[in-house]
């Protein structure tokens, strides 16, 4: 079996990837790694792991529906654990890849089709289940109905989040489908920045945009955890639902709103794909 070092660069070649999740760089992967160590001599599959890490998830989800601070806590816990499986499912589909070609996957793109359908599910869950299942336990814990609009509240916001990708996406793939002859011209879409919008107003949206993304939202619901088991005097729970609520919501509108009077989805069209109505010539 091949050092850690050695499957770092097997297995963690799309780390590049995510620059912006400071969080799995530099605290899940140092820790996935080593896991999955353990599980490459067995027969365990990626797909298997991706089902482990929705099992991992539910599971966090209705722990964290209880009302209590200790189950609330171990709930929170759970849910580190659900997005620590989360990154070891690419980890074996790499290593597995690997395994068959001999060479070291950089693209996320390499995944296969149902890993990444997976995936995708897994991401859609936690983000409406977590949400409810916090309102929910403070729903039973207090007997007040507005925590549970606002429990739905930002479990819509937070399924937004995703969906509004995901639409844009599905939009560009239907287009696609009308031409014969495609080419991929650019892998990232290019933006536009006008310095002068970046401060104030734009960097506390980023900033909220930010939080109220995983694994931000994971790690305020384990500080909440923690909060409510050292101050228990503090309704920390109903706390954080209104957070989630207000921040996911706000977010999502103003990301899909902006995208729509942008047309954002016309330009990533325009600016990665070459398109044309005749075959191409072989």
């Amino acid at each position: 079996m091949e050092s850690i070092e050695e499957l770092k660069k097997i297995c963690q070649g799309t780390v590049r990837q995510d620059v912006s999740n400071i969080y799995m760089r530099y605290v899940c992967r140092p820790l996935s790694i080593r896991i999955t160590r353990l599980i490459l001599p067995t027969q365990v599959t990626a797909d298997q792991v991706s089902q482990a890490m929705i099992v991992a998830g539910l599971l966090a989800a209705l722990v964290l529906s209880l009302p209590w601070r200790g189950t609330f806590f171990v709930g929170a816990v759970l849910l580190q654990l659900w997005y620590l499986i989360d990154c070891m499912d690419g980890e074996v589909a790499r290593y597995r890849y690997y395994q068959k070609t001999g060479k070291i996957s950089i693209d996320k793109r390499d995944t296969s089709l149902t890993g990444m359908y997976y995936d995708m599910i897994n991401h859609y869950l936690m983000n409406f289940l977590v949400p409810a299942a916090v309102a929910f336990g403070e729903f039973v814990k207090t007997g007040s109905v507005v925590v549970l609009w606002l429990g739905s509240a930002a479990s819509l916001g937070q399924v937004m989040l995703l969906a509004m990708h995901d639409a844009r996406s599905r939009a560009v793939l239907s287009h696609l489908k009308k031409y014969k002859n495609i080419q991929v011209t650019s892998q990232e879409k290019k933006v536009e920045v006008n310095s002068k919008e970046l401060k104030s107003a734009k960097w506390v949206f980023s900033s909220l945009h930010y939080i109220m993304t995983y694994p931000s939202v994971m790690n305020l619901v384990l500080l909440t955890a923690v909060f409510a088991l050292a101050v228990p005097r503090m309704d920390w729970r109903g706390i954080l639902t209104v957070v989630l609520a207000i921040g996911s919501l706000a977010v999502a509108s103003v990301l899909v709103i902006r995208a729509i009077q942008r047309r954002d989805p016309d330009r990533e069209f325009s600016t990665q794909f070459s398109v044309s109505d005749d075959l191409p010539t072989v």
